[in-house]
């Protein structure tokens, strides 16, 4: 059998439930590409047994489903095992393999930024910015935060796991230059850093304001508000 085990948001975050499948696997297996607050010795500690790391590759390349046909395996991930496309297409080849599978679902930063004071029913599509590299420089998420933002909608910003804040909001308005847009230059926004950690910070103020944001950190340009958002906000 595989178990998806969520870690949830922050390192003391895992469930119960989560903790007494863990302990049941043969063996553990942990991803560190989709997040990387967790230790791998500390969580040695709390399972009572190794622990072996593996990046995306490690992941995709289809020996954990393979694994968990003689046997109880358990992959570790950061937030809700769900979140990352990644990990339902391990679900799907368990299906397809005939390969018993359990979820343990865990908190994750697409219901932990709840603590922005802003309606999880009034966002439209999440986006990533990648940060840009020679002959690399993605642009079309912006037309995806424009939509949103005509539509009244939210919208989530993702950072790769060790962008900061500002250089998140760096790119973005380098883009929004190209455009010749407005969106950030002309609006506020929720900074998020190191969310569900004793280190948490949010900060809510013009976008060309954000403070640098220690990674972990995500970003949320808001939509239309209502008033109690307008209030929640205005207390951050």
């Amino acid at each position: 059998m595989l178990w998806l085990i969520s870690l949830g948001i922050g390192e003391n975050s895992i469930s119960l439930e989560g903790l007494e499948a863990g302990k049941t696997c043969q063996s553990l297996y942990l991803e560190q590409y989709t997040t990387s607050q967790f230790s791998r010795v500390e969580l040695e500690k709390v399972f009572g047994m190794n622990i072996q790391e593996l990046d995306r590759k490690g992941v995709e390349e289809g020996s954990l489903v393979e694994e968990a046909k003689t046997k109880d395996i358990g992959l570790l991930v950061g937030g809700d095992a769900l979140s990352a496309t990644t990990h339902l297409a391990l679900v799907l080849d368990c299906k397809k393999q005939n390969v018993p599978y359990r979820i343990v679902h865990g908190s994750s930063i697409l219901t932990a930024i709840g603590e922005s004071g802003l309606s999880l029913y009034k966002f439209g599509e999440t986006i990533t910015v990648p940060r840009p590299a020679k002959g690399f420089k993605p642009s079309g998420f912006y037309e995806t935060i424009l939509k949103n933002h005509e539509n009244g909608l939210h919208t989530l910003i993702l950072l790769e796991i060790d962008m900061p804040a500002r250089e998140g909001l760096g790119i973005l308005l380098d883009i929004e230059k190209d455009k010749s847009g407005e969106l950030f230059k002309s609006n506020k926004i929720v900074s998020l850093s190191k969310v569900g950690s004793e280190n948490q910070i949010i900060w809510y103020g013009p976008a060309v304001k954000v403070p640098e944001g220690e990674p972990p950190a995500v970003l949320i340009l808001p939509g239309r508000l209502n008033a109690f958002e307008i209030e929640f906000l205005e207390s951050i």
